[in-house]
């Protein structure tokens, strides 16, 4: 908080934690923004897998999780390489 700010106080979620719960609920809507965040750089897909190894969810949803990931990054892969 700060004087010009009194009262008021902000929470601003983790990027690498927002994908992780965007792969957890994997609609249409969140394959495109995750898809972006890698795109732009704004995320490191490593520190996003640990995320994933770290989140208290079944083996399979964290399998399914680490599997769509996969396949962002091989599609951000193919998107920068036609731009080139």
């Amino acid at each position: 908080m700060t004087d010009a700010t009194p009262g008021i106080r902000a929470y601003c979620i983790d990027p690498h934690d927002l994908v992780v719960a965007k792969l957890a609920a994997a609609r249409d809507k969140d394959r495109i923004f995750i898809r972006e965040l890698l795109v732009r750089k704004l995320v490191d897909p490593i520190v996003v897998q640990l995320r994933i190894a770290m989140t208290k969810v079944s083996k399979k949803r964290k399998s399914n999780m680490t599997d769509l990931l996969t396949r962002l990054i091989r599609d951000c892969r193919h998107l920068t390489n036609s731009d080139k």
